[in-house]
């Protein structure tokens, strides 16, 4: 079988890729040139076992039927059999909200146009769970179910399922993903945001205060602030649910079932791509901390005022500083829909494994490896405001 793919560079379609090539199918990937970089150098980043079987035209999902030229149009019309359309823009900002709309809503029209160009009537759609916004349960044939959207992420991706199922000249499978974290063998993945992006400035402060603590130590002792035994005290309070549960998925674990689903032409069915049994967000948040060695942290509890009030300036500081970084964040870590995922077994048979438990350990091996690799080289800059406070206090 020969697949266009969009997205090949993101953290689900890169992963994805390389388990369908695995699996023997040849890959016709759409992706943009970006930084000076053409799309077949990027794409060789990312999945370096392309090969000759394989294709990688230029295309942009802004722009009409992909912004694929027409030689290329000719080229490959009649000549694919599926898309998988994983390509989109995962920003939550407000101030991008024009652009992601764009990119995911316009541009799964143009795949659908693109579809129909070239002949294709199979298209895999890559969705999210969180189209549920603040629901309290989604299952697989839920759309329209009375939710708020906690940012236009949510709501494009919904906009986007729609128009897939009005497509009327073509046959399309949707897959609702939860939260994709890296591999749960090796640790690797290629894009850090959602879990990952949760933890960037916590690490990067803490990294901060460990590299500095010899010149800061006097000032933050009688704050609370610490560093002993490889552990730093950072007596901040992370509002999350006591009671909520976070989604967790590794992408070695999606990859393996949605290739499977792949093979079973689409049925217009929806595949809610989750962990049947996540774990507590209070319990993710506890581990990961504690696998980073920060310590004299509180977690469920939502009385932020109270917490604030008493404690030293710097840690007031630093306390509203990492409530603005991670805000974006925050309906994820007090509220969760249920989701059911009964399909998915249910059409694999034997061939489906259910995803194996979050565990410390496996939380520990994904930060391992975003720690060794800087979180991509993208830290937030927690430690300037928290740097700046502590200068004013010694002055």
């Amino acid at each position: 079988m020969r697949i266009l793919l969009t997205g090949g560079t993101g953290m689900v379609g890169s992963v994805l890729a390389r388990a369908l090539k695995k699996s023997g199918e040849d890959i016709v990937f759409v992706t943009r040139q970006k930084n000076g970089q053409s799309p077949l150098k990027r794409i060789q980043e990312y999945i370096p076992e392309i090969g000759d079987r394989d294709a990688v035209i230029a295309g942009d999902l802004q722009l009409p039927k992909c912004g694929i030229s027409t030689d290329d149009l000719k080229r490959w019309r009649g000549q694919i059999d599926c898309v998988v359309h994983c390509g989109a823009s995962i920003s939550f900002d407000e101030e991008v909200a024009e652009d992601t709309a764009k990119t995911n809503v316009e541009g799964t029209k143009a795949i659908l146009n693109l579809c129909e160009d070239l002949g294709i009537s199979e298209l895999h759609y890559m969705s999210t769970a969180y189209v549920a916004g603040d629901a309290y349960a989604l299952g697989e044939r839920d759309i329209d179910i009375g939710q708020n959207f906690r940012n236009p992420y949510e709501k494009s991706k919904l906009e986007a399922e729609k128009i897939v199922r009005e497509w009327e000249n073509g046959r399309w499978s949707i897959y609702r993903l939860g939260i994709i974290v890296g591999d749960s063998v090796t640790g690797h993945s290629v894009a850090f945001s959602g879990y990952y992006g949760f933890f960037k400035g916590i690490v990067s402060l803490r990294n901060q205060l460990i590299k500095n603590w010899s010149t800061m130590s006097e000032s933050l002792i009688p704050q609370g602030v610490n560093y002993s035994d490889g552990g730093v005290t950072l007596p901040l309070l992370f509002r999350n649910s006591a009671i909520s549960t976070l989604n967790l998925v590794t992408s070695d674990w999606m990859a393996d079932i949605v290739t499977k689903l792949i093979a079973i032409p689409p049925g217009g069915k929806t595949y809610q791509i989750v962990h049947s049994t996540p774990p507590l967000v209070d319990n993710v948040i506890r581990w990961s901390l504690d696998h980073l060695g920060i310590r004299g942290y509180k977690t469920a509890c939502s009385d932020h005022e109270q917490h604030n009030s008493g404690v030293a300036p710097l840690v007031a500081t630093t306390q509203t500083e990492m409530d603005r970084k991670i805000e974006k964040f925050l309906p994820y870590i007090t509220h969760e829909a249920k989701f059911s995922e009964s399909s998915v077994a249910e059409d694999l048979g034997d061939n489906y494994r259910p995803h194996p438990d979050i565990t410390p350990q496996l939380l520990g091996c994904l930060l391992d490896y975003a720690c060794s690799v800087k979180f991509g080289k993208i830290f937030s800059p927690f430690f300037h405001e928290f740097s700046a406070v502590e200068d004013r206090l010694n002055s």
